[in-house]
């Protein structure tokens, strides 16, 4: 049983009847979906790190100015967490970043998002399942992409190489924030297993400590695209 308010399908069809998921159809620049680890390796006060970094980065004016700098200066976000292969929560449907108000907004509503799901294993093939999934009621996008955060190897799930080449065949981006503090072989890991598509690259952070400065980084060169150090 899936440890979570929303099974794959319900979220779906809870962002294509509810209010909640109602984007306007507009072309954004990027479709991007953040992805937070939430498994056993991942304590209490990892988890308000990541939320508080990520919150955070959204209210930098550094996220804004790069969306600024797109064709369309506006993206559209979506976010869940994940830990086991039936474990994924998903806890912001798309929302339309076109403003410094809207990212300001979407930042304060991350920093206080509660840990609604369980800890268990760690699923990455399955969080990227369930992104891919989310794409599905996602505006136009000139560009889609998953933002995955994680401190540990896939250990439960389908096979990552067949998850990765299905969204590949999408073209769905994938790029990879490793927290280093208990593998370290995450980046190789990550670099070798999971990362794909044009421009996907592997951000680390040798601790949650400075996970907030790392996501920063990740943001901005997701956002602004492929070609930035």
């Amino acid at each position: 049983m899936r440890q979570l308010s929303f099974n794959r399908r319900q979220a779906l069809a809870l962002l294509a009847l509810a209010g909640l998921g109602a984007v306007p159809q507009v072309e954004v620049d990027l479709a991007l979906v953040l992805a937070i680890d939430c498994s056993y390796s991942v304590r209490t006060d990892e988890y308000r790190q990541q939320m508080q970094g990520l919150g955070r980065a959204f209210m930098n004016p550094m996220v804004f100015e790069a969306i600024a700098r797109g064709p369309q200066s506006r993206i559209a976000v979506s976010a869940f967490l994940w830990s086991e292969d039936q474990s994924q929560k998903l806890i912001m449907p798309w929302k339309i970043i076109a403003s410094a108000k809207q990212a300001f907004t979407t930042g304060n509503y991350l920093l206080y998002t509660a840990r609604d799901i369980q800890p268990a294993g760690t699923s990455i093939s399955s969080a990227l399942q369930f992104a891919q999934d989310l794409f599905e009621t996602a505006p136009s996008s000139l560009r889609r992409v998953v933002d995955i955060s994680t401190d540990g190897l896939n250990n439960s799930g389908p096979r990552i190489k067949v998850i990765r080449e299905k969204l590949a065949a999408a073209n769905i981006t994938i790029n990879a924030l490793a927290v280093v503090n208990e593998v370290t072989v995450l980046v190789p890991y990550l670099k070798e297993q999971v990362i794909s598509g044009e421009g996907s690259f592997v951000m680390k952070a040798d601790s949650y400590d400075v996970y907030g400065e790392a996501i920063l980084r990740k943001l901005v060169k997701e956002i602004t695209g492929s070609g930035i150090s």
